[in-house]
């Protein structure tokens, strides 16, 4: 598994990778494996990827791109999947839409992150942010159009608030506001939206 070096055990029962650098296409490869399994150390995983490098010729570099885009594509799906499961029982407070949104906006960043790895050329870096940018825009305006049936507003605005197209306006979205905070519990409990989100 080349500078993918072992995996331990811990007390707790997770698995720690220690990853080192990667410098060629299988240990990117093992790396973005080790993402895509959803593993519990992917900001330690993120960092070794951010000071890896690759020789960027022919035959490697379309193997690396073809390689990351299906990561991407992967977990940009499995966000819609995951969103959508929730809403089949409904939304069941402002509060739970809020808190769904700075989830997702944490993970746009952490995939924006991985398509801006500084051994990725400028132009490639480019064309993956503009995948990730559309899958945020698009899945705004899906969640704007089911917004309009509130007719106390307060949905739409709490979207536009926590935007998740402003995923990388702040490198800790998690403490972006809640506009909810400000209305009593029990206009909280009046006002719950009750409609199911429709993603692209």
């Amino acid at each position: 598994m080349g500078h993918l070096a072992s995996v331990e055990l811990l007390e707790s029962g997770e698995t720690e990778v220690n990853c080192k650098p990667p410098t060629n296409y299988a240990e990117w490869s093992a790396c973005l494996d080790e993402l895509s399994r959803g593993s519990n150390n992917e900001e330690q995983i993120l960092r070794s990827m951010q000071q890896g490098s690759i020789s960027w010729e022919r035959g490697v570099a379309e193997r690396l791109v073809k390689r990351l885009a299906e990561y991407l594509d992967g977990e940009l799906q499995r966000i819609s999947d995951r969103f959508q499961r929730e809403q089949m029982v409904g939304i069941r407070s402002y509060e739970s839409l809020s808190l769904a949104l700075i989830t997702i906006k944490k993970r746009l960043l952490f995939l924006w992150q991985v398509a801006t790895l500084p051994a990725i050329p400028a132009d490639i870096q480019e064309k993956f942010v503009q995948v990730i940018d559309e899958f945020a825009k698009r899945a705004e305006q899906s969640l704007i159009s089911t917004a309009s049936g509130d007719r106390t507003g307060q949905l739409a605005h709490l979207i536009r608030t926590n935007s998740i197209t402003r995923y990388r306006d702040s490198q800790e979205p998690s403490t972006v506001e809640n506009p909810m905070d400000n209305i009593r519990s029990t206009e909280r409990d009046e006002q719950k939206p009750r409609r199911r989100v429709i993603w692209p």
